[in-house]
């Protein structure tokens, strides 16, 4: 355990196979999600405009449909079948709501439905609801853009701390280490005890290690105000530390 770094290795891939795939669902996810609410203002703001012309909802719903809204196409597709089967719009908005699963959908959805019930001008309605989804996106976006930099300086803190390590081992731990044997070697006293590099070097992996998967979570949290989001940084981090430690320190 203490003279092999095999035991170190299997816990490292061990904790990236149980953390990259977590990662990776997560991440796309995300992108689903961001790209759904990115379209819902123009869906809601085109069923508005529609609506205006004097079309019914159904039929509004219907030509809307046929447009390209990105990933948010095969959920309007879904909702003018289910309103040309006969489905009330309020039902069928609630069902559409469902579907997508979004946080800032069931807002919205039910902000349509319940104004729709109380018999609020639905047009107006929707340029709300458009209205309201667009300033959401749009400060998730601001605030995003806002912390990038924080992130970036995470990452960047890291790179410098392995960047530190491997001159400190290359230079001065490597000199001091083949001194000290040099003068165990020869007899030599009081002049230092004997480095043990290959100790060093471990330590330092160790601590790596820790700092790439606690500073993806930090990062994660910072940039998108969620420590699961960081997880894609601490796998990341955790193959380049392993990585460098053991092919280039």
């Amino acid at each position: 355990v203490f003279t092999t770094v095999m035991m170190d290795d299997i816990l490292i891939f061990s904790v990236l196979l149980a953390i990259a795939p977590v990662a990776l669902l997560d991440f796309k996810e995300q992108m689903r999600i961001k790209n759904l609410e990115n379209a819902l203002p123009n869906f809601f703001r085109d069923l508005a405009g529609m609506n205006d012309s004097g079309m019914t909802l159904p039929n509004a719903v219907h030509i809307v449909a046929g447009a390209e809204y990105s990933t948010l196409t095969p959920h309007i597709k879904a909702l003018d079948n289910d309103m040309s089967w006969g489905a009330g719009f309020v039902e069928a908005m609630y069902r559409f709501g469902k579907n997508l699963k979004t946080p800032l959908a069931d807002r919205s959805v039910d902000l349509i439905a319940k104004a729709s019930k109380a018999g609020g001008d639905i047009s107006e309605v929707l340029r709300a609801a458009a209205k309201d989804t667009f300033e959401v996106v749009n400060l998730a976006t601001e605030r995003s853009n806002n912390m990038l930099i924080y992130v970036i300086i995470v990452l960047v803190s890291f790179a410098v701390f392995l960047f530190v390590v491997a001159i400190l081992v290359s230079t001065f731990l490597t000199t001091m280490a083949t001194a000290g044997a040099s003068a165990a070697s020869s007899g030599a006293k009081g002049f230092m005890g004997q480095i043990d590099l290959f100790q060093y070097k471990r330590l330092f992996t160790h601590a790596a290690l820790l700092q790439g998967f606690f500073s993806g979570l930090v990062a994660g949290q910072m940039g998108e105000g969620r420590l699961m989001s960081g997880l894609k940084y601490s796998a990341i981090m955790l193959f380049i530390a392993w990585l460098t430690f053991r092919f280039f320190i």
